[in-house]
């Protein structure tokens, strides 16, 4: 008799050990300065055959070139290099054009500004400017926002299964998503030679979800 009592208390008490599984999804957010800077600037040369014109772009990028050399913290790259016709109405060549791209990247934003200035003095012309959030800095602020995350889950967690006199046993699964940033870039036209571009500094959305499945035990098992 005892052995039957005993079972029955078993399997009485089993449905209390897990009420149930709770699952929850919390989102954490910031506005983060963007720490890095970019310019995309044009060349451009016309000639009336392509020889001239390419020799007349090449000087040019040459000197654009020596001219932010020593340019500080700045990544210089030369991007694509363009020779075509350019054609009146009946098909016709009327010049040749040249154009070759140049960008620039960097941490100091004066120094981007300045540099993008002294080439436009220069006769290249401004394409874009823009800002970003790097990878480095965007990993630091993703740490706090997952603790930030973690914590208000739990404590929602722990509210939403007090309502049901239920308690959190433990998790049964946890889903981080980390998004990666996307920049803002932002274009400005070419400025007057004697007035530098504008360029802000921007913000850029650092964002992580938290999703969690947790395991509910009753309340008399608390």
């Amino acid at each position: 008799m005892r052995l039957l009592i005993t079972g029955l208390i078993v399997l009485l008490a089993a449905p209390l050990a897990r009420a149930g599984e709770l699952s929850l999804t919390e989102t954490a957010s910031r506005e983060v300065e963007n720490d890095r800077f970019t310019a995309r600037l044009e060349g451009r040369a016309t000639a009336d055959d392509p020889a001239t014109a390419q020799a007349e772009l090449n000087a040019l990028m040459a000197a654009a070139l020596a001219a932010v050399a020593d340019a500080p913290a700045l990544e210089v790259e030369t991007g694509a290099y363009d020779v075509r016709p350019d054609r009146d109405d009946d098909g016709e060549v009327e010049r040749w054009i040249a154009r070759q791209t140049l960008m620039l990247d960097g941490a100091e934003r004066r120094a981007l500004v300045a540099t993008v200035a002294a080439l436009q003095e220069r006769g290249l012309a401004t394409l874009g400017l823009g800002s970003r959030l790097t990878e480095a800095r965007a990993d630091g602020v993703r740490d706090a926002l997952v603790r930030e995350a973690v914590t208000a889950l739990r404590a929602r967690a722990d509210l939403a299964a007090a309502a049901f006199d239920q308690a959190i046993a433990g998790w049964l699964a946890v889903r981080l998503d980390g998004a990666r940033p996307m920049p803002r870039a932002m274009q400005a036209d070419a400025a007057a030679a004697a007035t530098p571009p504008a360029l802000t500094v921007g913000t850029t959305t650092v964002r992580v979800t938290v999703e969690a499945t947790a395991e509910l035990a009753a309340g008399a098992d608390r």
